[in-house]
């Protein structure tokens, strides 16, 4: 009462008491039917799918049509398949998730003992990555000496101590500045190089490092002497022959003494010089010595001493006696020996040789004894020579004439008779033979 009517369709029954009436225009669609004890509401009948109103709840139908039969106010069938379809899925859901749950638990944690350990390293055992448990001990630093690139150093895990040391440095080369051996740090230039020209045996080059700049050169000759051919003062090539000596180019000494031999001399008597005798000569002695009496030792030099024995035994010499005579020769150069020699006094001379090439200008003759005597109608004279020469030398001669032989003139091959007796020095033995006093 006192409310504005309300419109109720045709055919529906009247709103409740004291309820008003709720007008649902047919026009609208969508519209959900009143619930029990709702208003009635206005369900158009154009609208097909709209759900029935609830059981017992009173349905509007318009004038003109027929009830549907799915507007009876029974729920509608369930579909069981969709239902146990919709079951298995979420069964499987809860499974996978189930199964994701136990994956994460195996990788993610350690609940099933299952550590992953990492390397143990320098200053930590074997851990674990996830749970951090241990196992095992640390490895300890590897500990490489300090150089100059870097301090005392782990090899391992790299930890420094200390400071760097020095450089190790190699000196300068030709080519190169001194250069540390280590980091190759450098310092200073290139000491250069110090060329030397090239010879027989070797090319040019630098005497620090050898580097080769030039050919090979030439040789280095010496000329030939009377002991050696001509000869290459650094690689020893040998050119030609030695120098002939002066007794092998006059065709001399056919007739020679030595030790352990006697050869015959022949000789004008001193009482009467027509007249000839005949005897023999021996060394009964040969030896080197470093001094004679009278002088001192001289570095390269040495004495050859020897004592000659002659002996003539003739009538001729038992009644008209004996006159020898000696005089001293150069095997290889007479020349130089007798524009060389000089007098001392009335035993003793001085005179130079060429030896190896060099003149050796120190060489001295010296008559150191003389004797004579008759021994059963037999003259028995005795000489000892003394001749100083550079050491090893072979040349040294003393020759015994027969004085009754005409000089004619000064080539020595027409002043020496084809009857003189040679001795020579080293020209009979080896020289390491010789004794020494």
């Amino acid at each position: 009462p006192g409310q504005p009517p309300q419109y109720a369709p045709p055919g529906q029954p009247p709103m409740g008491p004291g309820q008003p009436q709720q007008y649902a225009p047919p026009s609208q669609p969508g519209q959900p039917p009143m619930g029990p004890g709702q208003p009635q509401q206005y369900a158009p009948p154009s609208q097909p799918g709209q759900p029935p109103m609830g059981y017992g709840q009173q349905q509007y139908i318009p004038s003109g049509h027929i009830p549907q039969t799915g507007y009876s106010g029974a729920p509608p069938p369930k579909n069981n398949k969709k239902r146990n379809r919709l079951i298995i899925i979420i069964i499987a859901a809860v499974l996978v998730l189930a199964v994701a749950a136990a994956v994460s638990l195996y990788f993610f944690t350690c609940i099933f003992g299952n550590h992953s350990f990492a390397a143990a390293d320098c200053n930590n055992p074997e851990t674990c990555t996830r749970c951090g448990v241990t196992q095992g001990d640390a490895l300890g630093h590897k500990w490489e000496d300090a150089n100059c690139q870097h301090p005392k150093r782990c090899s391992v895990c790299g930890e420094t101590i200390g400071t760097k040391a020095d450089h190790q440095w190699v000196e300068a080369t030709c080519e190169k500045p001194k250069t540390c051996a280590l980091c190759g740090a450098t310092e200073g230039e290139p000491s250069g190089h110090i060329w030397v020209d090239g010879d027989c045996q070797t090319p040019g080059h630098c005497i620090i490092c050898n580097k080769q700049n030039q050919e090979y050169g030439d040789n280095d000759w010496l000329e030939a002497n009377y002991q050696s051919a001509k000869t290459c003062a650094l690689c020893g090539a040998v050119e030609g022959e030695p120098l002939m000596p002066g007794f092998v180019f006059y065709n001399l000494y056919d007739t020679q003494i030595y030790v352990g031999n006697s050869a015959f001399i022949s000789t004008v008597c001193n009482d009467n010089n027509d007249y000839q005798t005949m005897g023999m000569v021996y060394v009964a002695d040969n030896y080197t010595a470093d001094k004679v009496e009278g002088y001192e030792v001289l570095e390269g030099y040495e004495w050859l001493i020897t004592e000659f024995v002659f002996e003539f035994s003739d009538e001729n010499a038992y009644d008209y006696g004996v006159e020898m005579t000696w005089d001293y020769y150069d095997y290889y150069d007479q020349d130089l020996f007798n524009d060389t020699r000089s007098i001392i006094n009335n035993v003793d001379s001085s005179h130079s040789v060429n030896y190896q090439g060099e003149l050796w200008h120190d060489c001295i003759i010296k008559q150191t004894e003389i004797s004579d005597e008759w021994v059963d109608n037999s003259y028995i004279l005795k000489l000892v020579i003394a001749m100083r020469v550079p050491v090893g030398y072979d040349g040294a001669m003393v020759g015994f004439i027969n004085t009754g032989m005409p000089v004619e003139d000064e080539v020595l091959n027409e002043i020496i008779a084809f009857d003189t007796v040679f001795f020579r020095h080293g020209g009979d033995i080896p020289r390491e033979e010789l004794p020494s006093q």
